[in-house]
């Protein structure tokens, strides 16, 4: 007992000082991106002879992916070809994520893609930053900072950009000339719907850094510029062994509640039974992660990515086929949402002036709905927020949904917001 006690008070004299030397001191993160992934999976029972009671589970208080061996890598496409990619990812059912390899020539844009050039260029713009201790299910909003702060902070703060490209940075970057050829495979008129592209997000790190479990609501296309990724993906079926919860229901995002650094065996012991696949990202490289998928996303050097999210009602038809491996400018790409400050904003308004009559307001319904057919009042309120953000009298997203809901034109659900000027 005594022997317990004096081991208890190094331990505690140690985290002790370590908390105080990171008081005092930042250290430079390791930019390192030759990491060994998955990684090397050990039973330290049978090493150290501990069994039964006294056994440690198997990845105990490590990350993610030491609790078992992976099951497989995910499916690695070298050549690609459109049609291959929807009938065996995008239609077929359950969807799967898919690795291209080199689908993109980044090295022009890496090599411009500089510090100096991005604080002089971009300094005072403002990016949605996350960090990486906290975890959306308590703090569901990234805070925003502007660019220069991050870069200057980036190699000593657990930081990183995962949230809508803003405007002026669009023309940096290039994406797969095939993904804009996305149309929608719902029962609706060309002349309605809105584009299946949603948005184009940023993703920024630097050193190893960890994005939390979770899940989303559209379709991602993730391609690399620099750095480095290595995902873990789970079928979408097993959540509930990683205790993945929705903050908000029926918006169809979710996040772990467990500490993905540090994972409890003890508390989570299902981890363990969820098998896996996994996949390394580099340069060049894009990832197709389908909609609700459960993925971990850890980054390693001075990450730069792009992410498209895609509307899960798309397809991408034979007539995507004849554009290739081609790219395109993403400032050329038109998007359902782009964002100003924090506020989303429909980008089909066709003009800076221009009230959202009721066409309009029928394709933003539509792109709120993705591939369901009702929608919800937490979907509405998530979206309705969003927008409506720094708009004075706007109303609450209750009375909005309501008006909608006791309207005899189900499309007037969002005829409180065409009397506001976007």
């Amino acid at each position: 007992m005594v022997h317990v006690a004096a081991v208890q008070s190094v331990v505690l004299g140690v985290l002790s000082l370590a908390l105080f030397v990171k008081s005092q001191y930042e250290f430079r993160k390791d930019q390192k991106t030759d990491h060994a992934f998955p990684p090397i999976v050990m039973d330290f029972n049978k090493l150290t002879g501990h069994a039964g009671k006294h056994a440690v589970p198997q990845g105990h208080l490590r990350p993610l992916g030491f609790q078992s061996k992976p099951r497989s890598s995910a499916r690695v496409y070298r050549l690609f070809n459109v049609t291959e990619f929807t009938s065996k990812h995008v239609m077929k059912r359950p969807r799967t994520p898919a690795v291209f390899r080199a689908l993109l020539n980044v090295s022009e844009t890496a090599s411009v893609l500089t510090d100096e050039m991005l604080k002089t260029k971009f300094g005072d713009i403002r990016v949605p930053v996350w960090e990486v201790n906290d975890s959306p299910l308590r703090f569901p909003k990234p805070s925003r900072k502007k660019l220069a702060k991050l870069i200057e902070k980036f190699d000593y703060k657990l930081w990183f950009v995962d949230g809508p490209c803003p405007e002026e940075m669009l023309s940096l970057f290039e994406i797969p000339a095939f993904l804009p050829c996305a149309t929608s495979t719902l029962n609706y008129s060309a002349d309605v719907l809105p584009p299946s592209i949603q948005t184009a997000n940023l993703w920024m790190s630097s050193g190893n850094t960890p994005a939390p479990l979770q899940y989303q609501p559209d379709h991602q296309f993730r391609c690399l510029i620099s750095g480095r990724w290595d995902l873990i993906f789970i079928d979408p079926q097993l959540k509930d062994k990683v205790a993945i919860k929705e903050p908000v229901p029926d918006v169809k995002r979710g996040y772990t509640e467990m500490d993905i650094e540090m994972i409890n065996l003890f508390k989570y012991k299902r981890v363990k039974d969820a098998p896996w696949t996994w996949a390394t990202i580099r340069p060049g490289d894009c990832v197709y992660i389908p909609a609700g998928y459960v993925y971990q996303l850890r980054s390693h050097g001075r990450a730069i990515g792009v992410n498209v999210l895609i509307n899960p009602a798309a397809t991408f038809e034979e007539k995507c086929d004849k554009i290739g491996t081609k790219s395109i400018p993403l400032h050329k790409v038109l998007t359902m949402w782009t964002t100003k400050e924090q506020r989303k904003v429909p980008t089909v308004i066709g003009g800076e002036d221009l009230h959202m009559d009721a066409g309009i307001a029928h394709r933003v319904v539509l792109a709120m709905l993705r591939n369901e057919y009702r929608l919800t009042l937490n979907q509405f309120k998530d979206d309705y927020e969003q927008i409506m953000f720094g708009v004075p009298d706007s109303g609450e997203a209750t009375d909005a949904f309501m008006v909608g809901k006791t309207s005899r034109r189900p499309n007037n659900i969002y005829q409180m917001l065409s009397a506001v000027q976007l």
